[in-house]
């Protein structure tokens, strides 16, 4: 396992890549709300996102998640603890990912991250969108659990 720190280092330039990627292709538009892409709106995409998961999010997602799990084919056998890493790791990518993508944006910046100037994220927590509040302790408790192992 890598020190947290380094972990830390690793996920922020992970995340910081994949917001610059994100914002080239959305451009001021958050949420793929100018792609041509296929929406789902279901009780359960309501339900974790709050709003209509798009299909280009959800092949960003399993993208990140299947790069995650490369060392488990070629660098050593696939055992709980590396899973829960994996989740750990993407979660908290996730979650730095997306406020990196408003902190990155000349549309937003950190002045326009507000819930008024995001209609995305629909469920909000002392200034903050809630998934941050469910995701950062969620993946804090993976990689605990990880370490721990």
């Amino acid at each position: 396992m890598p020190s947290l720190l380094a972990l830390l280092g690793f996920t922020l330039l992970t995340a910081g890549l994949h917001a610059r990627m994100e914002i080239e292709i959305e451009g001021p538009y958050g949420w793929a709300a100018n792609l041509p892409t296929k929406r789902y709106d279901t009780k359960l995409s309501r339900l974790i996102f709050g709003v209509p998961i798009t299909r280009y999010h959800l092949v960003m997602m399993a993208t990140v998640l299947a790069f995650a799990h490369l060392p488990a084919l070629v660098v050593h056998p696939w055992t709980v603890q590396h899973e829960l890493f994996v989740l750990g790791y993407a979660i908290l990518h996730f979650c730095l990912e997306d406020f990196l993508w408003f902190a990155f944006n000349p549309a937003f910046g950190v002045k326009k991250f507000t819930r008024e100037n995001i209609w995305w994220h629909s469920r909000w927590f002392l200034g903050l969108p809630l998934a941050y509040w469910t995701g950062i302790p969620a993946a804090t408790l993976l990689l605990a659990l990880a370490y721990q192992s």
